[in-house]
């Protein structure tokens, strides 16, 4: 005779509710749209003061320029 394997749920899996956990997903949707958009916001400021301390320099051919080497 095979034995046969009797599995019983797990206490996650008999609590799981479908409905709640529909809202749940939709709630993290929201705050990961709102994560993005600050995170824009971050890179936007980020690079808005690269730019002011960068000191914009024209070359022209034949110019010496010192190369680290």
């Amino acid at each position: 005779m095979i034995p046969v394997e009797v599995v019983e749920n797990t206490g996650r899996v008999r609590s799981f509710v479908a409905i709640a956990s529909e809202s749940g997903l939709c709630v993290n949707l929201d705050t990961i749209e709102e994560v993005r958009i600050s995170g824009e916001a971050i890179k936007r400021r980020l690079e808005r003061r690269y730019k002011t301390k960068v000191v914009p320099r024209r070359f022209q051919v034949e110019d010496l320029v010192l190369r680290k080497a």
